[in-house]
């Protein structure tokens, strides 16, 4: 598993989603992020029946960036798994969990 290289792995302070408060001291957190995926078809679907899918992932946050965000679902033998990598620009919203 490539580990991304970012002091510290996460930016609190980033642009792209809304700065989290009162970080536990892992720099990890619970969040619900919303987001928008694409969504393909290579069926006999028409334009009108292929449309875009709002996302609503739950999970705790191990990195991002000003590129991306990831959540991940498990953590074992120090290790983070089950991880969703959410391009910036797709990203709605993100909302810490808890204190």
């Amino acid at each position: 598993m490539k580990k991304d290289s970012a002091p510290g792995g996460l930016s609190p302070s980033s642009t792209v989603v809304a700065p989290a408060t009162n970080l536990p001291a892992s720099g990890h957190y619970l969040a619900k992020v919303i987001w928008t995926d694409t969504v393909g078809s290579s069926s006999w679907d028409t334009p009108d029946q292929v449309c875009i899918a709002k996302v609503e992932q739950w999970g705790i946050v191990v990195f991002q960036d000003g590129e991306q965000l990831k959540i991940a679902d498990t953590l074992m033998e120090g290790e983070w798994y089950g991880v969703t990598a959410i391009p910036a620009g797709c990203i709605v919203s993100v909302e810490k969990i808890g204190d």
